[in-house]
């Protein structure tokens, strides 16, 4: 499939981040200037995913799901692959409490359920 990396989408308006910061930081901006400021697209979504969307959109009503056992699995597998990171071992939930001393930090072992059922994560 030929993909199309030569048309840029004019992003202003849109609610991306990098434009609405670059306008408002210089709102005479020539036109056709790009803001390497983060990774955001500036080219149209290939035909894969749009379709790939919009197959799933035709089989699925979107609403407010939970973490379901694939997503969990796909959470860890995605960790161990990319960071090489056991995500049920993951030590990350903090606990500070002020006293007149100082500040205490308390760090305890967490696993994905723990993250997921969290409001603070």
């Amino acid at each position: 499939m030929k993909y199309d990396f030569t048309t840029r989408v004019n992003r202003k308006g849109q609610g991306s981040f990098k434009w609405e910061d670059m306008y408002t930081k210089k709102p005479d901006v020539a036109d056709g200037v790009v803001p390497l400021s983060v990774a955001d697209m500036e080219f149209k979504n290939a035909p894969e995913i749009i379709e790939g969307l919009k197959e799933y959109l035709d089989k699925v009503v979107l609403g407010y799901t939970m973490a379901n056992k694939e997503y969990k699995k796909a959470v860890c597998n995605w960790m161990k692959k990319r960071h090489d990171f056991d995500i049920q071992e993951v030590p990350i939930k903090k606990e500070t409490s002020n006293s007149k001393k100082k500040n205490t930090i308390k760090y305890e072992k967490i696993t994905l359920e723990d993250i997921l059922n969290d409001d603070e994560f």
